[in-house]
C-alpha cells in the first residue's frame, strides 16, 4: 500500500494542479483547512512520503546516542538496518516504476500502433537523425532503448511508426571516416546503423549531438551482448545491408548494364547493391523468415555455404535458362508492380 502511495504520489499532485485552477475547489480547500490543523493539501499529500526518511534519522540519531553496552544497543542497531532495507526497496522500485512510466509514456505517442513496454526495457534517449534514403534524405525522430531502436516521423501530436530494430548480434555502428559519398560537410557527424532487419546511413545535425548518440548506442550494445544468454539476445542473425542510394550507381554491380526507363534499377536486400531486374530475379529470407529480393552473387553465395554438397548443382543451375529458374520458389521473375523498392519501402 505504502509502494502505491509513493508510485502515485506525482500523478496525485499533477490533479491537484489542475483542481487549484477551479474557483469552487479553492474556496472548498480554504474552507476546511482549519480542520486540518492549518495544512493545505499539499503538505499532506507528502506526510506519508516523508514519514519514513524521518524515522530512519530519528533511529539514526537513537543508535548513535547509545552506548554500546546498553540493552537495546543491539535491536536498535537492527531496526535501523531494517529501515535502510525498506527505504532502498522503495527508491528502487520507485525508479522502476518511473521506468515503465516513461516507456508507457512515449508508446502513447503512437497511438497504440505498437507495443513497446517490456519488463526489461528501458528508455535511453530520444532525438531527430536525418536518414539517408533512396532519392532523399529524411528527418525522423529516433527513440533509443536498451535493447531497440525505434525511428517514426511526426504525425499531428504524434508519432507514425516506421520500424523497430533489434539490438542484438547483428547490430553494430559503423563510424564513417570518409562521408565524400554523401557529402563532405557531413564529416564527423555521419555514421551507419546496421542491423538483422535493415539497415542504412544517418547523420545528426552537429558532431557533438552525433558523438553523444554513438556513446548512448554503443554502451546499449555493449550491455546486451553480456545478456546473450537471454531470451532477448539473438546471436545468430545475418545483418541487413546497407542501401545503396539511387543517384550513387548508374549501372548494375554485378553485370554492368546501364539502367534505363526500361532497364529499372533494384535493391538486394541482403547486401544492399544496386542491381538491373535480370541479376536480382532472386529470393531469400530475411530476419522474420519473409522472402525478399536478393541479387545472384548474395543467393548463391548463401546456397553455397549453406549446402556446400550442392555446390555443384548450384553452380550447374547457374547456368540454365529462365525457364529453369522459374521451378525454383526461392526465386522469382522481375515484377515492377509488386517491386519493395517502391516510395512504401523508404521506411
Amino acid at each position: 500500500m505504502y509502494q502505491g502511495y509513493v508510485n502515485n504520489h506525482e500523478k496525485s499532485v499533477a490533479l491537484m494542479r489542475k483542481l487549484n485552477e477551479k474557483e469552487k475547489w479553492t474556496e472548498y480547500c480554504t474552507n476546511v483547512r482549519p480542520l486540518c490543523q492549518r495544512f493545505d493539501l499539499a503538505s499532506l499529500l507528502i506526510l506519508p512520503i516523508q514519514r519514513l526518511p524521518r524515522y530512519k534519522l530519528l533511529l539514526s540519531e537513537i543508535h548513535k546516542n547509545t552506548h554500546e553496552s546498553h540493552p537495546d544497543c543491539i535491536e536498535m542497531k537492527k531496526s535501523l538496518e531494517k529501515v535502510e532495507n525498506i527505504s532502498l526497496q522503495i527508491n528502487s522500485r520507485m525508479k522502476e516504476f518511473e521506468r515503465r512510466e516513461t516507456v508507457k509514456k512515449i508508446e502513447r505517442k503512437f497511438d497504440g500502433s505498437i507495443k513497446i513496454l517490456e519488463p526489461h526495457r528501458q528508455f535511453i534517449r530520444e532525438g531527430k537523425l536525418w536518414k539517408v534514403c533512396r532519392n532523399k534524405d529524411r528527418l525522423y525522430q529516433f527513440f533509443l532503448f536498451n535493447d531497440i531502436i525505434i525511428y517514426a516521423s511526426s504525425y499531428g501530436r504524434g508519432y507514425k511508426f516506421h520500424n523497430m530494430l533489434p539490438i542484438n548480434a547483428a547490430f553494430r555502428i559503423d563510424i564513417m571516416e570518409d562521408a565524400s559519398t554523401y557529402g563532405a560537410e557531413k564529416n564527423g557527424r555521419i555514421f551507419t546503423i546496421v542491423s538483422e532487419k535493415k539497415s542504412f546511413v544517418v547523420y545528426a545535425d552537429t558532431v557533438q549531438e552525433c558523438k553523444k548518440w554513438l556513446d548512448s548506442i554503443n554502451e546499449c550494445v555493449e550491455e546486451q551482448a553480456k545478456k546473450a544468454h537471454s531470451g532477448h539476445y539473438k546471436t545468430d542473425s545475418h545483418s541487413a545491408g546497407v542501401w545503396v542510394p539511387d543517384s550513387h550507381a548508374k549501372t548494375c554491380n554485378l553485370c554492368n548494364d546501364k539502367f534505363s526507363f526500361v532497364n529499372r534499377r533494384h535493391h538486394c536486400r541482403r547486401c544492399g547493391a544496386l542491381c538491373c531486374s535480370k541479376c536480382s530475379k532472386y529470393k531469400l529470407p530475411n530476419a522474420e523468415s519473409v522472402m525478399q529480393r536478393a541479387c545472384k552473387r548474395c543467393y548463391f553465395q548463401v546456397n553455397v555455404d549453406e549446402q556446400p554438397s550442392k555446390q555443384t548443382s548450384v553452380s550447374a543451375t547457374n547456368n540454365n535458362n529462365d525457364d529453369d529458374h522459374k521451378e525454383n520458389k526461392n526465386r522469382v521473375l522481375d515484377d515492377d508492380e509488386d517491386d519493395e523498392d517502391d516510395e512504401e519501402d523508404e521506411d
